[in-house]
């Protein structure tokens, strides 16, 4: 038994980390641990204090890492093909005219592997991609991705995309452009999907899609603007 609450209807307790303070009254021993709790609704994770009545030496519970990974790729991915097929027809013809093959990147993104940087972003890039910074070679998910909300990681050779999407919290936690959370998402989902999918950086993506020759930050500004607005014609 679980003598927790959780912070509202809302929310599913994924793991549960327990601390060394433990209390005992009577026959039974508690200790006092933290929870982490995922919103079924926007995916948002918060810690909450718990306690946890017998607690069994060296005892945890919940999901693993590995679990949890696993978790998030199952649902990202199925978000992702459904963000895919229910783009506008408009958003369809102007990446066919731009030589993307929508069937192609639908098919790479159902492999895609996805990190979260809460408990994922201390790995670093070489060991997942490959790909080795020369000015920062133990460069970790959580600093290649800085405050972005989603960044797909660079091949081996540095010269594309890698099949390998790194996902921060502002995913789960902000919207963009004045959609809502849900839309943010797939939005977002869709801009690394053209990344993995095609093999193009966001420089070399964004002049595929005709928006011009741009620095690698305006240039993913300006796919990300162009996803927003239903995939006008460049000017």
């Amino acid at each position: 038994m679980d003598c927790s609450q959780p912070p509202g209807r809302r929310w599913r307790r994924i793991a549960m980390s327990r601390l060394s303070f433990q209390l005992s009254s009577g026959h039974r021993r508690w200790a006092i641990g933290m929870g982490l709790y995922w919103n079924v609704e926007d995916w948002s994770v918060i810690w909450a204090p718990i306690w946890i009545p017998n607690p069994t030496p060296g005892g945890g519970g919940g999901l693993s890492t590995l679990e949890l990974h696993n978790v998030l790729n199952t649902r990202l991915r199925a978000q992702t093909a459904e963000a895919i097929r229910n783009l506008s027809q408009k958003c369809k013809t102007a990446l066919a005219e731009a030589g993307v093959d929508l069937g192609t990147v639908a098919t790479i993104a159902a492999s895609t592997t996805y990190y979260r940087v809460e408990f994922e972003g201390h790995y670093q890039v070489r060991e997942i991609s490959g790909y080795v910074n020369p000015l920062h070679p133990n460069q970790n998910l959580k600093q290649y991705l800085g405050s972005a909300r989603a960044a797909t990681l660079p091949n081996a050779a540095g010269t594309g995309a890698a099949n390998y999407v790194v996902i921060g919290s502002a995913f789960f936690t902000q919207t963009v452009f004045g959609a809502d959370l849900a839309t943010s998402q797939n939005r977002t989902l869709i801009h690394e999907a053209l990344h993995t999918g095609t093999g193009l950086n966001d420089v070399d993506l964004a002049i595929r899609l005709g928006l011009g020759k741009l620095p690698q930050y305006a240039a993913s500004v300006a796919i990300s603007s162009w996803l927003a607005y239903d995939c006008p014609s460049p000017q």
